[in-house]
């Protein structure tokens, strides 16, 4: 079963066409590359200042949290919610109804390999553009929807990735299988399996 996600009853997207807000969501560790959004959000605003990025989660080491905060100490484009206490999940919801673009990246490992953070479906599901690594398994679940650009975050070219973040066309369809609706009868029925 898929760690899949639940939509709210009248969850909508509602941005401000003043801002471009590009979100970090979830697990605060060398392990989720949240320095690699950092530099990405820092080289875009370079260019356009209606960048901004929120970074919403949870760090368990103090020193990681110490070194995030010096790398957004100067930032004012750049806001931290949660980091040492955690964060409930409908404040992540509330984050993604109010972002433009929400970043997927880890570095490579064996503990991604064959497995979808739950945040690609919550971003899908709420049909918030990504922005994620160059990584097949996670490719082929956006496109069928073009719910995603496609980075190699080691190699950034600020000014063309801002040309293709305002005219490319995302969610040409809904997304389908993305929330837990889709994983309800598998867990209902290993559950009667288990039980019996």
């Amino acid at each position: 079963m898929e760690n899949k996600t639940y939509l709210f009853s009248g969850f909508k997207r509602e941005t401000n066409p003043s801002k471009i807000r590009l979100l970090f969501s979830g697990t605060l560790a060398d392990s989720t590359v949240v320095f690699q959004s950092i530099y990405l959000a820092k080289a875009l605003h370079t260019i356009d200042t209606k960048i901004e990025l929120r970074i919403i989660g949870y760090c368990a080491l103090p020193k990681m949290l110490e070194n995030i905060k010096n790398s957004i100490s100067n930032c004012s484009f750049i806001t931290l919610v949660g980091g040492s206490t955690l964060v409930a999940h409908h404040q992540i919801m509330d984050a993604i109804a109010s972002s433009d673009f929400g970043i997927i990246s880890y570095p490579p490992s064996h503990h991604i390999d064959n497995r979808i953070p739950t945040k690609l479906y919550e971003y899908q599901a709420c049909q918030l553009p990504i922005l994620i690594q160059d990584y097949e398994p996670w490719i082929k679940l956006c496109q069928p929807y073009s719910a995603a650009l496609v980075l190699d975050f080691q190699n950034i070219d600020p000014a063309a990735l801002l040309e293709k973040m305002a005219t490319t066309q995302f969610y040409t369809s809904r997304p389908t299988d993305v929330t837990w609706a889709s994983e309800e009868t598998k867990f209902l029925q290993r559950i009667k399996e288990i039980l019996a």
